[in-house]
């Protein structure tokens, strides 16, 4: 299993890095929406429904939205302010998306309890909606509002990257006390611990490689980032396991589905982005 994790990542991760700095805007759109797509075929699963065709409706819906979403948002997001700050209306989606982080932490507290609820379908679409609505306009606002806004990408996807390896590795090692016993019976505190090292650790050195802003508001941006990480991971697993499912698909062998391997981005991404806009505003070329 670990050796079958390695080649998938060992393939993955140069295309993602090239995909990330280099490819041109239309076809980071398009990559974004097939990935969107197939995440959006695994959250059908997750919703509980076992219909192909209910499955495949739910799909073609979610990939008509985005391409609407990606396509409606870099027109209005840039123009459409908040009262008080030249906030754009992508700021709106990622602060809706990171409350909803917030919400689904202090819940994780409490599972099971409230289990009916999140069993919800239709509190699972409405999530999906959300979650996916903050994945969009992360990916604007870094791609087009933000200075060298490609490397501050590149640097979240390496924080949550790092974060789930450090973790994995340290919970394997020294792991002994459960993290959330309920929801993921694997994760401990100490793989936390290792995780919120790790990716502390690449992320300044990767800032400093890709010469970003070294502010010391860079540590607590990439340790809030990491938490962010942790729970999307968690969200997920929990997500999963109230509807009996061990993986979101088989897509990725070793990983699962891709909702599997990108569950961290889903709640790192907004989490980052707004905390960039809320401790680097200098940064945003469209700030102000």
């Amino acid at each position: 299993m670990l050796l079958k994790r390695f080649v998938v990542a060992l393939i993955l991760l140069p295309l993602a890095i090239y995909l990330i700095l280099y490819a041109k805007a239309p076809n980071a759109k398009l990559v974004l929406n097939a990935m969107l797509v197939v995440a959006a075929w695994e959250w059908a699963g997750l919703c509980g429904w076992q219909s192909r065709l209910v499955r495949i409706a739910f799909t073609l819906v979610a990939a008509i939205y985005f391409l609407l979403a990606t396509n409606t948002l870099p027109v209005f997001g840039v123009f459409l302010r908040l009262p008080i700050k030249a906030l754009p209306l992508s700021m709106y989606l990622i602060f809706l998306s990171t409350i909803l982080w917030i919400s689904v932490t202090i819940y994780t507290f409490f599972y099971p309890a409230l289990i009916g609820l999140w069993k919800s379908k239709l509190l699972r679409i409405l999530m999906a909606l959300i979650i996916f609505n903050g994945v969009i306009a992360s990916c604007f606002v870094l791609f087009t509002a933000v200075v060298d806004g490609r490397l501050w990408l590149l640097l979240c996807c390496i924080i949550a990257w790092t974060a789930d390896t450090g973790a994995y590795f340290a919970g394997k090692r020294w792991g002994n006390r459960k993290l959330a016993p309920h929801i993921s019976p694997g994760k401990t505190w100490e793989g936390v611990v290792g995780g919120l090292v790790v990716s502390l650790i690449a992320g300044l050195i990767a800032a400093y490689v890709l010469n970003l802003n070294m502010s010391y508001r860079l540590v607590p941006l990439i340790i809030v980032t990491m938490l962010a990480a942790l729970i999307g991971d968690l969200s997920i697993s929990m997500l999963k396991r109230t509807v009996h499912l061990k993986d979101t698909g088989s897509l990725l062998p070793g990983h699962g589905g891709l909702l599997d391997r990108i569950d961290s981005l889903l709640a790192a991404l907004p989490v980052f982005t707004l905390g960039m806009y809320t401790a680097m505003p200098e940064v945003f070329a469209l700030h102000g």
